[in-house]
């Protein structure tokens, strides 16, 4: 997410001081980073209180992608490898999906699918975006989990004892 401050950042300060900013020649960029990170850093406490707090009745594997998607969306600096932290949950909600148990499953597959890929091709110019493009798809993700539930047997969820897809379709 912070790479979305600073990507705006680099974008108010125009590209015509890219050779600059590539250098390190860039004290103007560096104090506006610095400026921006304290209430970054305070915005990604109050989301971590607000999502832990919203997510406690939760069925168990909303609570999961939530825990993941926060540890990866919350630090400062998040490289590619901690999009790994996601194939739990997503295997999770494969097996759910397998049992027959999980509805509007495409609001969590293809946006994880699009995650697990490299993004490194997405530029604009010198300027790459595949970075935001991950923030972004993250948030989605934590916002399909917030919307919709989904209850799993694999967990024990009192709501999927109700009736599984598969008996509620026949």
């Amino acid at each position: 997410m912070f790479s979305c401050v600073k990507q705006t950042l680099l974008l108010e300060l125009g590209t015509r001081n890219l050779p600059a900013i590539i250098g390190f020649e860039v004290p103007a960029l560096i104090a506006l980073i610095k400026l921006a990170s304290l209430p970054y850093l305070a915005s990604m406490a109050a989301l971590i209180a607000s999502a832990a707090w919203y997510f406690w009745k939760k069925p168990v594997l909303n609570q999961l992608f939530a825990i993941v998607l926060i540890m990866v969306i919350t630090p400062p600096v998040s490289f590619d490898y901690t999009l790994m932290s996601l194939w739990l949950p997503c295997g999770a909600l494969l097996i759910a999906l397998i049992r027959g148990e999980v509805r509007r499953a495409a609001l969590f597959l293809i946006p994880l699918a699009i995650l697990f890929t490299p993004q490194s091709y997405i530029r604009v110019g010198l300027i790459p975006y595949g970075g935001q493009l991950k923030a972004l798809l993250a948030l989605f993700l934590l916002a399909a989990a917030a919307r919709f539930p989904l209850p799993s047997s694999l967990f024990d969820d009192d709501m999927a004892k109700a009736k599984p897809l598969a008996a509620a379709s026949k």
